[in-house]
C-alpha cells in the first residue's frame, strides 16, 4: 500500500477489510525497510474499516511532513490495521451496530495487541538496534499498551526499544493505568505522550457506559478526556487538544505536537531483507 506515495509495509489482523473480524493470524509485509533506526507505527481506533483507517492515516502523514518530518522518515511507517468495526447484513443498521459493538470490541482490541507483541518481538529479535515509535488513537490506545505489556512478557528489554508511544484520545481507564494491567509499561518507559481533550464528547458520554458493559469498571473515567491520571506522567509532553474524538488524525496542532514528540527523522534506505512471517504469529 502506498501513504503520501511511498510504499508502506501494511500490518493487519483484521479477517475482512470492511466487514471486520479477527483473523486467525496477523498479515504481515513481506519486507520491512532495512537500515532505519526507527520503525513508526499508527494504530486506528473503534469503529474504523481498513479504508477509513487508511484516509486518517494519510491525513496525519501528510500534516507531519508539512510539520517538518523528512520525506524519507516516511519509509520507516507501518500502518497497523485492526477489526475496530462491526457490519450488519443490514446496511442501514450498520452505523449503529458498529457503534453499540464497542462492549465486544475491547476484546478484539486485546487480542490484536497480543497478535501484533509476537511479530513485534520476532522483528526485534532479527533487528537489534531497532526502535519503535508508536501513535495510537481512541481504543487503538488498547490494542497499543496490550502490544506493550505482552511484548515485556516476551523480553522485559524491549521496553527500551519504544522510542515514544503517543496516545490520542486514548480509550483506556484511568484505573488500569494508576494500579492495574499497564502500570509497569509506565513505570519503566521514558517516553510517553498524551494527547487529550475535555470537549470530547465520546469519552465523556459513550466510554463510561462501554466500559461498564464491558465489566471493567463502573462509569471509568478515560485518559482521553483529562490526560490522568497525572500529567507528570507524560514524561514527552502532553497536549490538551481541545477538538472532538475523531479529530485528531486531521489537525494541525495534534501533527506539530507529534513532530516534536518524534524529532525530525532522516531514514537511510539500504536494500530490503524479505521475511515472509505472514502466517507465523497466530491468534492464541
Amino acid at each position: 500500500m502506498k501513504l503520501y506515495n511511498v510504499v508502506t509495509p501494511e500490518i493487519s489482523t483484521r479477517k475482512h477489510p470492511i466487514h471486520g473480524g479477527l483473523s486467525d493470524y496477523i498479515n504481515t509485509p513481506a519486507f520491512l525497510p532495512m537500515g532505519v533506526s526507527t520503525l513508526t507505527f499508527y494504530i486506528h481506533g473503534f469503529n474504523v474499516d481498513k479504508k477509513d483507517a487508511l484516509t486518517s492515516y494519510e491525513n496525519v502523514t501528510k500534516l507531519l511532513i508539512h510539520s517538518g518530518m523528512s520525506k524519507q522518515w516516511l519509509r520507516t511507517i507501518c500502518p497497523v490495521f485492526w477489526p475496530g468495526n462491526k457490519t450488519s447484513k443490514i446496511n442501514w443498521l450498520t452505523p449503529a451496530w458498529s457503534k453499540a459493538s464497542y462492549p465486544l470490541q475491547i476484546s478484539t482490541a486485546k487480542e490484536s495487541g497480543k497478535m501484533l507483541s509476537g511479530y513485534l518481538n520476532w522483528v526485534a529479535n532479527l533487528h537489534p538496534n531497532l526502535q519503535f515509535v508508536f501513535i495510537a488513537h481512541s481504543l487503538g490506545c488498547r490494542v497499543l499498551l496490550e502490544t506493550l505489556k505482552e511484548l515485556m512478557v516476551l523480553n522485559p528489554n524491549n521496553i527500551h526499544r519504544i522510542k515514544l508511544m503517543a496516545l490520542m484520545a486514548a480509550a483506556v481507564p484511568v484505573y488500569m493505568i494508576e494500579r492495574l494491567s499497564y502500570f509497569d509499561i509506565f513505570d519503566l518507559g521514558n517516553n510517553r505522550a498524551c494527547l487529550f481533550s475535555k470537549k470530547d464528547r465520546i469519552l465523556q458520554r459513550a466510554f463510561p457506559i462501554g466500559q461498564t458493559a464491558a465489566g471493567e469498571g463502573i462509569l471509568p473515567v478515560a485518559v482521553g478526556r483529562k490526560g490522568g491520571p497525572n500529567l507528570s506522567l507524560w514524561t514527552s509532553g502532553w497536549l490538551d487538544a481541545d477538538i472532538g474524538h475523531g479529530e485528531y488524525w486531521g489537525n494541525k496542532r495534534v501533527a506539530n505536537f507529534l513532530t516534536n514528540s518524534m524529532g525530525i527523522a532522516t531514514a537511510r534506505m539500504l536494500p530490503v531483507r524479505n521475511l515472509n512471517p505472514r502466517q507465523m504469529f497466530r491468534k492464541p
